[in-house]
């Protein structure tokens, strides 16, 4: 299943520091999550950040990546999507 965020530079982000800490957020997040696992670095696609976790049930993986994308300062068009 893969996770895709819109890119876009954080509200608030000051000049030189980095334009998308929610990357790091969301990555972190699903490292730490039991019921998935991560299944390769995250990368560009397009306009979007694509996430990719596996090794667990559809309806595991939809619950991780919905709570991936309730996260404070997560941008609300992410969305979720099997392969």
């Amino acid at each position: 299943m893969r996770s895709m965020c819109p890119f876009g530079i954080a509200a608030g982000t000051a000049e030189g520091s980095c334009p998308f800490p929610w990357i790091d957020q969301v990555e972190g997040f699903l490292a730490e999550q039991e019921a998935a696992e991560v299944y390769d670095d995250g990368e560009e696609y397009g306009e979007a950040y694509v996430f990719f976790i596996t090794a667990a049930a559809e309806e595991d993986l939809l619950a991780v990546t919905s709570r991936a994308a309730g996260l404070a300062g997560i941008r609300a068009e992410c969305s979720r999507s099997s392969p």
